[in-house]
């Protein structure tokens, strides 16, 4: 991963990115929680840039991008779409782990078309209904509540309070450990009171999965995912054994999970791409030059180890059910290569 600085008015923002891009493969974004850092991922950048151009920050306020002047979700959201801009990236799928999920509804807000996916992570949804004035008047008491704490007790109850594994309690204590207390009193509290500034009612057209780990006591987390998957019409992937940093608690489970969701907006993006080369080519004047390069995706698909992926995941019945498949059929996919070469004359 090649480290790259986002210079803004508001402070420096720090984020990796595995080079160079492949604007061929599809784009992962991950963005960590409230307090933590790129590390939160730790277990995830490696597992996925094998196959995916990984994008990962120390948000706005948060590890190396400090000082940061007035954190707010509206500044945090522009510069997670500038990082993209940066990096040359139109869309990319974005993996929000609590913080990181306010943070990509953000974006949501203001450019859903730069978010083809959003993975949510022990998050909790944007809209006003879901939260009671009670709920509204805690989370504005955080910063002063949090200073009551000794130093030491304070970082151990959030650390001991995010996780569940020996391992990931002592990576949030790392990430913890760059804060005095001042500074991390006043995260927590400008990032609960800036996602009440933030929280509106929103529509997100893109594919979403909310993992959720079992165990995952903080605040009312698991009792929004609920409501917010039956709103959305989704079911909740529950993560076994984990606490609200499931992704580091139990990484194997939840790169499978992502894995199948991502899987899954590959074949239908794959889907509509054979289904536009099988028109063109079908017609009565193929337009075969207006396809180039909607035949070399699919061709880099059909013949690199990503469709032998999505292919053994649906023999598995790993797959949605009313899924579109017709990628996945082998002649399906080579008549179409073949007939393309042959109106070329290859």
């Amino acid at each position: 991963m090649t480290e790259k600085i986002l210079n803004t008015e508001f402070g420096d923002v720090h984020y990796w990115i595995n080079e160079p891009v492949d604007k061929k493969r599809m784009t992962l974004f991950f963005l960590h929680g409230l307090t933590a850092s790129h590390g939160l991922f730790e277990k995830q950048i490696p597992y996925f840039s094998a196959n995916y151009n990984v994008i990962v920050w120390d948000a706005p306020a948060h590890g190396l991008s400090r000082p940061y002047a007035d954190f707010s979700y509206e500044k945090t959201a522009h510069d997670a779409i500038a990082v993209l801009d940066a990096s040359g990236v139109d869309k990319a799928v974005f993996i929000g782990q609590s913080m990181g999920g306010f943070i990509t509804q953000s974006v949501i807000k203001r450019t859903p078309e730069r978010v083809i996916g959003f993975v949510s992570i022990d998050s909790t949804p944007f809209g006003e209904k879901y939260y009671s004035g009670s709920d509204k008047w805690w989370l504005k008491q955080i910063e002063w509540m949090s200073a009551l704490y000794p130093d030491k007790s304070l970082r151990n109850a959030v650390a001991k309070q995010c996780t569940r594994t020996e391992r990931s309690y002592q990576n949030m204590l790392d990430m913890l450990s760059v804060y005095d207390k001042k500074e991390l009193c006043h995260l927590m509290g400008i990032g609960f009171a800036g996602f009440l500034d933030d929280n509106s009612d929103i529509t997100i057209d893109c594919p979403v999965l909310l993992i959720v780990g079992e165990h995952d006591k903080t605040g009312k987390v698991i009792s929004y995912n609920k409501a917010w998957a039956q709103d959305i019409g989704v079911q909740i992937t529950w993560i076994k054994d984990a606490a609200h940093n499931s992704n580091d608690d139990q990484p194997e489970q939840v790169n499978e999970q992502i894995d199948l969701f991502l899987a899954e907006i590959r074949i239908d993006m794959m889907e509509e791409l054979y289904d536009q080369a099988s028109e063109a080519l079908n017609g009565d004047d193929p337009a075969i030059l207006a396809i180039q390069e909607v035949i070399s995706k699919l061709e880099e698909y059909y013949t690199g180890p990503l469709w032998k992926a999505d292919l053994a995941l649906d023999e598995a019945g790993k797959l949605s059910s009313n899924l579109k498949r017709g990628v996945l059929s082998e002649d399906g996919i080579y008549d179409l290569l073949d007939r393309y070469k042959e109106l070329k004359g290859e």
